[in-house]
């Protein structure tokens, strides 16, 4: 009933995106709206909705600049911005080679295209994709079957 309150108090606009994600208790939803910003809600046990771990509060994401998508995996988000950067935050498993990508932690992680700007992003369970404007897809987080390959794949 509080986050419902709250979700309606300060959330004024249209979202333009929204994400589900999770997995038995890390379950969170999280939407970009028409001004760029990204608003997670849900649970927060690893970060995933931006705020200080743990608390379950509707937040805005951790980053400054305005975002065009967002997508999500388990216990962790990811936005793209609109200068064509993405943005992570949450559980080290979509992190890949910012911190140890298959052993859980916290921290907020800035991913720049190798070539050009990405221009689409997708997630899953734990990886994250991403599709530079010069056709190359990179991929980081845990890759235990090959999902996030080390080196970026051209289509």
């Amino acid at each position: 009933q509080n986050l419902k309150a709250n979700f309606n108090l300060y959330v004024k606009g249209k979202f333009t995106h929204l994400t589900s994600s999770g997995h038995f208790h890390h379950t969170h939803s999280c939407g970009v709206k028409s001004t760029g910003e990204v608003y997670c809600w849900g649970d927060n046990s690893r970060g995933q909705c931006g705020s200080p771990k743990g608390q379950t509060n509707l937040t805005t994401s951790p980053s400054s600049g305005a975002f065009a998508k967002v997508v999500s995996g388990y216990g962790f988000t990811c936005a793209l911005a609109t200068d064509g950067h993405v943005q992570c935050w949450g559980s080290n498993v979509a992190m890949g080679n910012w911190g140890d990508p298959c052993n859980p932690g916290q921290a907020p992680a800035h991913k720049k295209a190798s070539e050009g700007k990405f221009i689409a992003i997708g997630a899953n369970w734990w990886h994250t994709c991403g599709l530079t404007s010069t056709g190359l897809v990179e991929c980081w987080g845990c890759s235990y079957h090959g999902e996030a390959p080390a080196t970026a794949l051209r289509i």
